[in-house]
């Protein structure tokens, strides 16, 4: 079976522009527009160039990242306080509340002289 050497130049008489060229045009689009900017005269220096390119695209992908996690962490921590604010307002809340019910008695208003809790007198023991 022949080889089909249609696309291959055994000249080598393809300039070094359109090998830099076909190299370019076959990256992605984001990494051939920074290329023919930087305008690479050797396939040598188009490869550096897609690798620079392809680290700054890394680098700003992980800023973006970053950036990211910072603002949900201050959203977080946004979140957090106004917890805070609102359980201590509720706890102000139900205390304003006990001193209402209770006037300023305490629990000691609610049992009789010389009873406990369960009605059992003041001994510890079982029933009298």
């Amino acid at each position: 079976m022949p080889l089909n050497l249609r696309r291959v130049d055994l000249s080598k008489k393809t300039l070094k522009q359109t090998i830099v060229r076909k190299f370019t045009n076959s990256l992605p689009s984001k990494y051939t527009e920074i290329l023919i900017i930087i305008g690479p005269n050797t396939l040598e220096e188009a490869i550096e160039g897609a690798l620079d390119v392809e680290v700054s695209q890394k680098i700003k992908e992980w800023r973006k990242e970053q950036s990211y996690l910072l603002d949900t962490v201050k959203a977080l921590k946004k979140e957090v306080h106004a917890l805070q604010v609102k359980a201590i307002i509720s706890a102000e809340s139900v205390q304003e509340i006990r001193d209402e019910i209770l006037g300023n008695r305490g629990w000691d208003g609610f049992r009789e002289k010389g009873r406990g809790f369960r009605g059992r007198g003041n001994s510890r023991g079982g029933f009298t």
